[in-house]
């Protein structure tokens, strides 16, 4: 049985499949492999790549990993980030600049992975 809410959604035009397209947004949005140019790098992993972490592209299977010039700087960052919040939390003696810290961080988090640009890691295999 249907609740009114959907029935009434249906009946004026609404599109009420929004519970299983919200599932998906993450796994909807793909990165080009730098290799193979396609679109085989998912957002889950492009995030593990900024945790210094190896991937896969889906595609061709190259290694990957971020540029860890570019990795270092964003660490930097966080650090001078956390640094920063805590010493005026402390100061102040408040817990609202931890907060602000909550949403820098996760701005810094998405910045970092929508911008940072993926290298290609020669094979296991292959000697160097």
């Amino acid at each position: 049985m249907e609740s009114a809410t959907l029935v009434c959604a249906r009946v004026t035009g609404y599109d009420t499949n929004w519970g299983e397209q919200s599932k998906n947004i993450l796994s909807m949005k793909r990165f080009t492999c730098p290799k193979c140019k396609q679109n085989g790098i998912s957002f889950k992993d492009k995030y593990r790549a900024s945790l210094w972490q190896v991937i896969y592209c889906n595609s061709c299977g190259a290694r990957l990993c971020a540029q860890p010039w570019l990795l270092a700087f964003a660490y930097f960052i966080y650090t001078w980030a956390v640094v920063s919040f805590v010493t005026i939390a402390f100061y102040r003696e408040s817990y609202m600049p931890i907060l602000y810290l909550v949403l820098i961080w996760l701005s810094l988090d998405f910045i970092s992975v929508m911008s940072m640009p993926l290298s290609v890691m020669r094979p296991l295999n292959r000697p160097p």
